[in-house]
C-alpha cells in the first residue's frame, strides 16, 4: 500500500498528518516503524527502495510546506550536511518532495540522544569523550566552512555497541547551520532557533559568528553532561541570557564532587565572553578537558574570572560519590569516537526518538539509579534544559516546562507556537519590537511579566520616562499594552517594567527594592564591560525622595554631569569574584526629572583591569560623567 492510497474526501491526498504506518510505501521508502514525533515533524525507520540497507526517514509536518523560511531551514539542513563527510557526523543521503510533504533520507544511527542519558551513571571520563568525538566533527565542519549553531546534548547521539563495534558519537541535526561565509540570514529570528540553555552570547547579541560560537555551546553540553544541568539554568528566558551575558559559569566541582578544579577553569575558557579569549579550536578545548582530568596541567590561552562557588538551594538529591562508582571502564587514551561503552539507563525509548507531544525530558528520578547524587542548583524545581532529541527537530525554547506552580501554557498548533516563540525571543534578544504573547506563568521581575502603565500626563508614563532621558533610553517604543523594548546607550537593550504589587524593578537581587516605584526602563546585556542602568520612575519627588533614603549603606556626594551637579549614592558588594559598583542619581534640583531615579551597576575591574569584564573605579565615575543625562 502507498501512501496515495491514504485519502480524504476522495482528493487523493493523506489527511493532514497522519502518521505512516508499518509496510506503507513514502517516496519509495518502505516504512517499518515510527522512531519519535515532534512539533514540526516526525522520523521513520525506512528501508531504502533500492539497496539493503535502513535508513531514518524525517519528514517535515504537511502544514508546514507552504512556510518558506522552515521549508528553508529543512532543505538547508539536508545540503549543508550532505556535503560533510566525517564519521562523527551522521550523512545525509538524499532528500525530497512527496505529496506536498518534505522528507530527509539520513543515516540511521541505533542508540540514544546524549540528553537521554542519565548524569548520574556517566563518568566524568566518558563525558570528555563524548565532547572529544563532538569536538573533531565541529573541527570538520568549521573547516568546511560550516558552523552548527546548535550544539546539545540532545543534538549528540551515542550509537549502541553492536557487531563487535565500539559505540560511537555522532552530531546531527544542521537545521540552522549555515556557511560561515554566507551573509544570508534564512530569518531575522533565525540565528536565535539555538536552544537558549547552549547558546553563545553571539548568538543572543546578532554579534558575528565563527567556530568559536560552536565552542561555546560544547562546553556548555559537557557541564550539562557532567551535572545534569545547563549552566545558567533559570526559569525565565531574560535570566538565561543575563547569564551568558554577564555572569561567569557556575564551578561545575560544586556541583558535582570529585571533579577537578582544573576542570572548572577549562570549562570557563571555553565559556569566555570574549571570543578570542576560547580555545583556538574545539579539539584544543576538548584536549585540555581530558588533560584537566587526568590531573596534568591544561594548556590556557587565557586565565579566566574565577567561577563562583556557591549555588541556589535547590531540591534535595542526595549528594555525588567523591569517586566514581563501578562503571564498565572507559578508555581514558582511546580515539575518541570509539570507546568500549558503558550501559546507560535512557529517561526514552531508543533510537533516533522524538521527545512526547510537550517536548522536554522530565528531570532523573533518584529512584532507578542507587547511586547518590548532588545538590543541582535546579532554580524553582526545574528540569535540566535537555529538549530536543538527536536527528530530530529541536525545541526552540531551551529549558524545562514549570512545574505544578507554574502550568504550562494551552496547546497551539504548530505554526502558533513557532510565531509565539519567535517573538518572544526577538523582545528579548534583539529588542526589535513588542511581543503579544505569554509563556506560562514567568518570573514576576522577567521581562516578559507585564504590568499595567501608568496613566498618560503622569512622571511615570512610560513615553515621559523615555523623553526625560533621550540620549539614554529608547525613543518611540509602543508601550500603550505596558510593555516595549528598544536600543539605549551604548547599545544596552532596554525593556519596560511597569510595577505590580508583588514584583521589584528587576529580577536581579543586588538592585534595590525601590519601593512604590511605578516605571522603570531596565537597560542591561552587550557591551558587558559597561554598567547596566534602570530609569526608574515614581509617582511623585516625595517617593522618589524616600526611595533614595531607603538605599543600601552608601556614600553619598556630589558630582559633575554636563556642566550641572547631581546626587549621587554610591556603594559596592563583594563576592567570590570581582567586586560589584553601584550608583543611584536623584534629580530633587530638576523639577521637571524630580520623580525619578536613576541607577547602575558594574563590574569593578580594579585588581585585572584588562579582564573586559567590567569598569575600574576610576573609569565607573569617569562613565557617569560623559553619561548623556
Amino acid at each position: 500500500m502507498t501512501r496515495s492510497d491514504v485519502t480524504s474526501g476522495g482528493r487523493g491526498r493523506p489527511e493532514g498528518n497522519a502518521l505512516l504506518t508499518s509496510g506503507e510505501v513514502f517516496a519509495g521508502f518502505t516504512i517499518e516503524k515510527l522512531l519519535g514525533q515532534g512539533g514540526m515533524g516526525s522520523v521513520y525507520l525506512a528501508r531504502h527502495p533500492r539497496l539493503p540497507r535502513q535508513t531514518a526517514l524525517k519528514l517535515l509536518n504537511r502544514e508546514l510546506f507552504t512556510d518558506t523560511e522552515v521549508r528553508a531551514r529543512f532543505e538547508r539542513e539536508a545540503d549543508l550536511a550532505a556535503q560533510l563527510d566525517h564519521p562523527n557526523i551522521v550523512a545525509v543521503y538524499d532528500r525530497g518532495t512527496e505529496d506536498d510533504q518534505l522528507w530527509i533520507s539520513m543515516q540511521y544511527v541505533d542508540g540514544v540522544d546524549a540528553a537521554t542519558v542519565d548524569p548520574r551513571n556517566l563518568p566524568p571520563e566518558r563525558a570528555v569523550q563524548i565532547i572529544e568525538g563532538v569536538a573533531g566533527a565541529l573541527d570538520y565542519a568549521h573547516g568546511m566552512g560550516v558552523l552548527h549553531r546548535d550544539v546539545k546534548p540532545a543534538n549528540i547521539m551515542l550509537a549502541r555497541s553492536t557487531g563487535g563495534h565500539r559505540e560511537r558519537v555522532f552530531l546531527t541535526d544542521f537545521g540552522i547551520a549555515r556557511l560561515r561565509e554566507d551573509s544570508t540570514h534564512l530569518t531575522q529570528t533565525g540565528m536565535f532557533t539555538a536552544t537558549l540553555a547552549y547558546a553563545s552570547p553571539e548568538q543572543m547579541t546578532g554579534a558575528h559568528l565563527d567556530h568559536r560560537s560552536d565552542q561555546y555551546s560544547l562546553a556548555c553540553a559537557l557541564y550539562w553532561l557532567l551535572t545534569g544541568i545547563a549552566p545558567f539554568d533559570a526559569p525565565a528566558p531574560a535570566d538565561i541570557i543575563r547569564g551568558h551575558l554577564q555572569l561567569p559559569p557556575p564551578s561545575a566541582t560544586a556541583r558535582r564532587a570529585g571533579l577537578p578544579q582544573a576542570l572548572d577553569t577549562v570549562i570557563a575558557v571555553a565559556m569566555a565572553k570574549r571570543p578570542d579569549h576560547r580555545f583556538a579550536s574545539c579539539a584544543e578545548f576538548a584536549a585540555a578537558a581530558r588533560q584537566a582530568l587526568s590531573g596534568q596541567t591544561p594548556q590556557l590561552p587565557y586565565i579566566p574570572q574565577p567561577a563562583p562557588t556557591m549555588v541556589a538551594p535547590p531540591p534535595s538529591q542526595g549528594q555525588y560519590p567523591a569517586s566514581a562508582p563501578s562503571y564498565a571502564t572507559p578508555l581514558a587514551t582511546a580515539a575518541p569516537a570509539y570507546t568500549a561503552p558503558p550501559q546507560y539507563p535512557s529517561t526514552r525509548g531508543a533510537g533516533q526518538q522524538f521527545p512526547p507531544s510537550g517536548g522536554y525530558a522530565a528531570a532523573p528520578s533518584n529512584a532507578a539509579v542507587g547511586q547518590p547524587y548532588s545538590q543541582v542548583n535546579q532554580v524553582g524545581g526545574y528540569s535540566p534544559p535537555n529538549s530536543g532529541v538527536g536527528q530530530g527537530f529541536p525545541q526552540p525554547m531551551g529549558y524545562a516546562p514549570p512545574g505544578p506552580a507554574y502550568p504550562p501554557p494551552a496547546r497551539r498548533s504548530n505554526t502558533g507556537l513557532i510565531v509565539a516563540i519567535a517573538l518572544i525571543v526577538v523582545v528579548v534578544l534583539v529588542g526589535a519590537g513588542v511581543a503579544i504573547a505569554t509563556l506560562g506563568k514567568s518570573d514576576s521581575a522577567s521581562p516578559l511579566d507585564f504590568g499595567k502603565p501608568p496613566a498618560a500626563g503622569t512622571p511615570a508614563e512610560p513615553s515621559t520616562v523615555a523623553k526625560a532621558f533621550p540620549e539614554i533610553l529608547p525613543q518611540g517604543v509602543d508601550t500603550q499594552f505596558g510593555f516595549g523594548s528598544g536600543k539605549g546607550y551604548h547599545d544596552k537593550t532596554c525593556f519596560l517594567q511597569t510595577a505590580k504589587s508583588d514584583n521589584k524593578v528587576s529580577s536581579d537581587d543586588d538592585v534595590p527594592a525601590f519601593p512604590k516605584w511605578q516605571t522603570g526602563w531596565n537597560c542591561w546585556g552587550v557591551p558587558i564591560n559597561e554598567p547596566d542602568f534602570i530609569a526608574v520612575a515614581f509617582a511623585s519627588p516625595e517617593d522618589a525622595a524616600a526611595a533614595a533614603r531607603a538605599l543600601p549603606s552608601n556614600t553619598k556626594s556630589t558630582e559633575r554631569n554636563g556642566g550641572k551637579s547631581y546626587t549621587t549614592y554610591r556603594w559596592q558588594k563583594s563576592g567570590s569574584g570581582f567586586p560589584d559598583g553601584f550608583l543611584v542619581v536623584s534629580f530633587e534640583s530638576d523639577p521637571a526629572r524630580s520623580s525619578y531615579l536613576f541607577y547602575a551597576k558594574v563590574t569593578l575591574t580594579d585588581s585585572q583591569p584588562d579582564s573586559g569584564f567590567g569598569l575600574t573605579q576610576s573609569k565607573f565615575k569617569s562613565w557617569f560623567a560623559q553619561l548623556p543625562l
